[in-house]
């Protein structure tokens, strides 16, 4: 593919991206209060049904300046940011995977994770309507790692390093990656749950599992050290902020876990390069 191809490309699957962040904001309001995806826009303050140029991603936020085009409700940034930033994930998925079946996987898989993640972030929820779909879709896909070509270095660099002088192909391999991943993943939040069922809920479980079984192994390990990393910063710059406070504020685990599984799930060939090459 030329350069100009595949920077066209980009953008396209750039522009792809701001859409479905369009599509994911609505459905982050819609299913905590269990109302239909199908149901037609409107605004929440005088009902006036949103018309396709108000629908339009990022540019009819702009043109309206974050309000409703009839009674001036302010519309909320937070709608502008998830579209920008499922845009910015898109393209970067396209400039590491380029039109693979790998980009088409973590594509869905990236959705769904920034859906998790704003419900999370505003209803301390992880929805059994999002994340068991997620897990049971994720595992049927399991099987396309025949398909895929070359696997994923992440899983090979270190199963290949176990399982020395098993002739396992590659492809093979990457599944036994997964479903070691599924395994950790839900293994150590499970344990975490049972010991602690106050401070984490179930929800977290379930989505420690659909990252696991993503991410594969030792790509699960890796989430869950930067998720427990980011989530001990935030706690430390809260008490710093708050002192003893900060101990009684809810936080959320999941955005966390959110956020290294994202790492690890488009960068993470990358930094198994460079932790191999030291």
């Amino acid at each position: 593919m030329s350069a100009a191809l595949d920077a066209l490309g980009g953008l396209a699957y750039g522009l792809l991206g701001l859409w479905v962040g369009s599509l994911l904001g609505l459905a982050a309001d819609r299913l905590p209060r269990g109302q239909s995806l199908r149901a037609q826009s409107r605004c929440d303050w005088c009902g006036y049904t949103l018309a396709l140029r108000d629908r339009m991603p990022v540019i009819s936020y702009l043109r309206l300046r974050g309000r409703c085009r009839t009674c001036a409700a302010p519309i909320g940034a937070r709608t502008l940011i998830v579209e920008l930033a499922t845009g910015a994930l898109y393209l970067l998925l396209w400039v590491v995977f380029g039109p693979t079946l790998r980009l088409l996987l973590n594509t869905v898989y990236v959705s769904v994770l920034v859906l998790v993640y704003v419900i999370d972030v505003e209803h301390h929820l992880v929805l059994s309507v999002v994340i068991v779909p997620a897990i049971l879709l994720s595992i049927l896909a399991v099987p396309l790692q025949l398909l895929i070509r070359p696997p994923a270095s992440l899983y090979i660099s270190w199963l290949a390093r176990v399982l020395a002088g098993a002739s396992i192909p590659l492809p093979r391999l990457a599944m036994i990656s997964q479903g070691l991943g599924l395994l950790c993943g839900f293994g150590i939040f499970w344990l975490i749950w049972r010991l602690n069922p106050r401070g984490m809920g179930y929800g977290d479980v379930r989505l420690a599992a659909f990252v696991g079984l993503i991410s594969g192994f030792p790509g699960a390990l890796y989430t869950v050290y930067g998720a427990i990393l980011l989530g001990g910063l935030v706690a430390i710059a809260l008490i710093v902020r708050w002192g003893k406070a900060a101990l009684k504020r809810y936080i959320a685990f999941a955005p966390f876990l959110v956020i290294a599984a994202l790492v690890v799930l488009i960068l993470g060939d990358q930094l198994a390069a460079l932790y191999l090459a030291r």
